[in-house]
């Protein structure tokens, strides 16, 4: 509505790219096209002052204004393209008055623009509007503040726990514990209000890091903010308090010492500069520093660890370990990792725990991998766990953790008697180690993983966890701590069953983990789940036995029906019906031994599809010969093709209903996963008599348009393959 006569409404409308104006002199009962805008407009408003003067923004950023409705629409010369298109006005009256946009501001009403004085003040507002008085209001999006909590041995009382920021967006990175029991936090914040208990380091920006310090009663005992921070990737604490900071900045103007090493030249694309900076025991700064050399994959950084003399240990994208001079002068190489240091700690004694990635072991590179690109990991990873002794750094152990695609430690923390607890990423399932939860994410996902070593090093547990990576701690009564989206988990170490290990749970087809469903045919691996082996086979023409050579499955406590063990295996079915929809408690049983119960989320899982590798599950992204019938009844194979166009019949395990079934056919492999499936039909009928009931048919078309030889139902890199002519 114009603020100088009563009942002229303006309204813009439009159209893809371009745009039209309106007029109305009635409130709306009649309209009038006005002059053309230049472009489509998002937002309108008319000048305080001047009748029938109107600005706008239009939807690439660009201030254009009219001095009349009727008139040529302009664009000054000098006019900046706009980063907020929420536009508010300040009357001539009130001092000259001025034009606000976000940020922005025009003293002169559009012609020329520039930074806000009052931005830092009024970060992530959403709109401006102007009142009476010459009052400003502006709404601010909704913030954030970091917390902390201390939680009872246990975790189920919380014994203090306070809110720590201002009134912007502030988050927590990282927490870390001196030998008194002091609790130190580190992360960003945009709050120019964060309480602080000395000056701020360097020149404040937005955003900015800060360490706060509290004593083990949860009273503030040190805070300090450091300016030109854009992202803090890791804290380490001595054991008498000094604390050890890196992260990455973007910015020009990031404060080094006199003496300390400078910043890198930008390493990538996004201008990002790795950083170090070493605070006292009082919260006063030590040093400031470049890290030289010490490239690391994207935002992640590098990351530290504090070692008990006071100095520090900065770890490499190349797998170098460095040492850091007192006063941030110069980086020594002290020891090389396998490959990139994702994660670092110490523990009471003085040992260095150190978690990276090996991406280049032949073993490594003999894995098949369809996912690349992710998260600056490419193909197949394995995790490397090292305890290197005090001052030399000469391994203790050095432990190598079987992963698969884009597999990535988060964190590793010692515990006092020297067990070590590791959180990872894993985008293709991890190995597991009597888990309590067990499902592999589905491509392009990501889902977390935690991991126990003994103090020499051994594997105790691994398991998947219902969420993304995160930070994994043990408790003083060996449980493992571990943070979801919205919960703390806790893990209980339970002594595992002598000699019964259960390392997964997957469709008995195709090795996948991904939401099971009921009726299907799950393989459980493990060692010792069985003292003998036996098999009654797919076309076991009786109901299958709950109980086979003394070995049953339970889920949620009710038997299962079994099909084969082996020593390494169990083959059974999910009963049809469950006490849960949506999650299984899984345990083998003997009438010796019973295991600890894996957790298995339920679902609607695709298809498992037969190959001729069963019972043995294929190996991960790789292309496995189909248990494929030609329409003769003959086993295709590479000397035995099918023709184009011709039917065979597929034989599967999983959520499934008669009629038609949608199966990929070849095909394309997309690193961000952005290429849809090409999806062709089968028909899905039950097997009939004389074969168990978790499997069933599948009927299929070979297209008539197939090129000759292997063809995959699944990824070009992954699947069950089928010959044709």
């Amino acid at each position: 509505p114009d603020p100088h006569t009563s009942g002229l409404i303006y309204a813009a409308v439009s159209a893809g790219t371009s745009g039209q104006l309106f007029v109305s002199p009635d409130w709306g009962s009649t309209w009038i096209q006005a002059v053309q805008p230049p472009a489509a407009l998002v937002n309108l408003l008319p000048d305080p002052d001047v009748a029938g003067a109107l600005y706008a923004v239009d939807a690439a950023g660009a201030f254009v204004s009219t001095v009349d409705v009727t008139g040529k629409w302009q664009q000054p010369p000098a006019a900046a393209h706009l980063a907020s298109s929420n536009l508010a006005a300040l009357s001539r009256t009130c001092q000259g008055g001025a034009l606000l946009a976000g940020n922005e501001l025009s003293l002169d009403f559009g012609q020329a623009w520039q930074q806000n004085p009052l931005a830092s003040a009024i970060t992530n507002t959403t709109t401006f509007a102007s009142g009476p008085g010459c009052a400003l209001y502006a709404v601010q999006a909704a913030t954030t503040d970091a917390f902390v909590a201390k939680l009872a041995p246990g975790g189920k009382q919380v014994l203090w726990s306070t809110f720590l920021g201002g009134s912007s967006t502030d988050s927590a990175t990282a927490l870390g514990l001196d030998s008194a029991g002091n609790v130190y936090v580190s992360g960003l914040t945009s709050s120019q209000d964060f309480p602080a208990t000395a000056a701020p380091i360097g020149q404040p920006g937005t955003p900015n890091a800060f360490v706060t310090q509290y004593d083990p009663n949860g009273n503030m005992v040190h805070s300090v903010v450091i300016g030109q921070v854009d992202f803090v990737t890791g804290m380490a604490v001595a054991p008498q308090g000094e604390v050890f900071l890196t992260g990455v900045t973007e910015s020009t103007s990031f404060p080094i010492t006199p003496g300390a090493l400078p910043l890198d030249p930008p390493p990538d694309t996004n201008n990002r500069a790795r950083f170090a900076i070493a605070l006292s025991a009082s919260a006063g700064l030590v040093y400031s520093a470049g890290l030289p050399g010490l490239g690391a994959y994207d935002a992640l950084g590098v990351p530290a660890a504090a070692e008990t003399n006071g100095s520090a240990l900065y770890g490499a994208g190349s797998g170098m370990l460095y040492r850091m001079a007192p006063d941030g002068s110069a980086l020594t190489p002290v020891s090389q990792q396998p490959g990139a240091i994702f994660a670092m700690d110490t523990d009471p004694d003085g040992n260095v725990y150190v978690a990276s990635t090996d991406t280049q072991s032949p073993a490594v590179q003999s894995v098949p991998c369809q996912l690349s690109g992710m998260l600056g990991i490419e193909g197949p990873s394995d995790i490397i766990a090292a305890k290197l002794q005090p001052d030399s750094l000469a391994p203790i152990y050095s432990t190598r953790l079987a992963g698969r695609c884009g597999s990535q430690p988060f964190s590793i923390h010692p515990s006092a008697n020297g067990s070590a607890a590791i959180g990872l990423l894993a985008l293709n399932g991890f190995t597991l180690w009597n888990p309590v939860y067990a499902s592999a994410p589905s491509p392009g996902a990501s889902a977390g993983a935690v991991v126990e070593l003994a103090p020499d090093g051994t594997l105790v547990f691994s398991t998947d966890l219902p969420w993304a990576a995160a930070p994994a701690a043990l408790g003083p009564d060996g449980s493992i701590y571990t943070a979801g989206p919205d919960a703390i988990l806790r893990l209980p170490v339970v002594p595992p069953v002598p000699g019964m290990i259960i390392t997964g749970a997957f469709n008995a087809f195709d090795g996948t983990s991904t939401n099971p469903s009921p009726g299907m045919l799950l393989t459980i691996t493990g060692k010792n789940l069985s003292p003998d082996s036996f098999d009654v086979g797919l076309n076991y023409p009786d109901p299958l036995r709950t109980v086979l050579g003394d070995v049953e499955v339970l889920f949620d406590g009710n038997p299962g029906e079994v099909m084969q063990i082996a020593p390494d295996h169990v083959i059974c079915v999910i009963p049809s019906h469950l006490s849960q929809p949506d999650r299984v408690a899984v345990r083998v049983a003997t009438p010796w031994a019973i295991s600890e119960p894996i957790i298995l989320p339920i679902g609607t899982s695709k298809a498992g599809l037969l190959t001729q590798a069963f019972p043995a599950l294929p190996p991960p992204s790789a292309i496995v010969d189909g248990n494929i019938r030609n329409e003769d009844g003959t086993l295709n194979s590479a000397d035995n093709p099918a023709a184009s166009g011709s039917t065979v019949t597929l034989f599967g395990t999983g959520a499934y209903a008669p009629g038609p079934i949608y199966l990929p056919w070849n095909s394309p492999v997309s690193p961000n996963y952005g290429m849809p499936p090409v999806l062709l039909p089968g028909i899905a009928r039950p097997m009939g008599p004389g074969f168990i009931d978790a499997i069933y048919a599948i009927d299929f078309i070979i297209p008539p348009t197939s090129n000759p030889g292997r063809n995959v139902f699944g990824t070009v890199a992954s699947g069950t393959a089928v010959y044709v002519k």
